[in-house]
């Protein structure tokens, strides 16, 4: 076929021989055919999205009984500790009632061991008495002890024992007023008996000393306030 021909062929009138109805229909069963897909596409959006909900609210109602499930197991837990404020408030008294038990004490180990160390080798003790009124007064009014001359104190010390002089009672007497927490170390009774049966002469004697505030302890304080 030549050009000249195919420009011919391509210049002839064409003729639609059907008619408008059929075209018409043709074209509404286009239309209707989108419009399905397009109605089946919506409703595969719908069911994605219901599912997906649906999925969420189960996840969300899972999540829910776990939480009430764990909420109940914590609560019996929690009602394991009922008892803890009743015995923090037991504790508390207790700690309370120790402290005034023991505000007046003093640490009679200590006091002894330092006499042990300094008490001179010319004097022996026979007796050693402690009087503590103030610790016999816990639930009334705290009272004190009246010194020798008349100084207050929490308790009293009473000894008695020998030495070989007046000299050697009265160092004893003068190592006491170095002690801590007592004061006022007198004599109370000093005596040479005229009968002696040993070489070397023996004095007899009692004293007594005041224990003063400074020689509480205080370990406690802390629980009484």
């Amino acid at each position: 076929m030549t050009t000249l021909t195919a420009s011919r062929a391509a210049t002839l009138p064409s003729v639609n021989l059907l008619p408008p109805e059929i075209a018409e229909a043709a074209k509404f069963r286009r239309l209707q055919t989108m419009l399905g897909a397009l109605i089946a596409v919506t409703i595969l959006a719908v069911g994605a999205l219901w599912f997906m909900a649906h999925s969420q609210a189960k996840s969300a109602q899972d999540d829910l009984t776990a939480a009430q499930q764990n909420a109940v197991g914590l609560q019996a837990q929690v009602s394991t500790y009922d008892n803890v404020p009743a015995t923090t408030q037991e504790l508390a008294t207790a700690q309370v009632q120790l402290a005034t038990a023991m505000e007046p004490e003093v640490r009679w180990s200590f006091y002894l061991n330092d006499m042990s160390l300094t008490i001179p080798d010319s004097v022996r003790l026979s007796e050693l008495v402690v009087d503590e009124p103030y610790a016999r007064s816990l639930g009334t009014t705290p009272q004190t002890s009246t010194g020798v001359e008349g100084g207050l104190g929490v308790g009293n010390i009473h000894y008695a024992g020998a030495a070989t002089s007046y000299d050697a009672v009265a160092r004893w007497l003068q190592v006491q007023t170095h002690e801590w927490g007592v004061t006022e170390p007198w004599p109370i009774d000093v005596q040479n008996p005229s009968s002696q049966t040993t070489v070397k002469p023996v004095i007899t004697w009692s004293s007594k000393i005041t224990v003063t505030a400074d020689a509480l302890s205080h370990r406690y304080d802390k629980w009484g306030n």
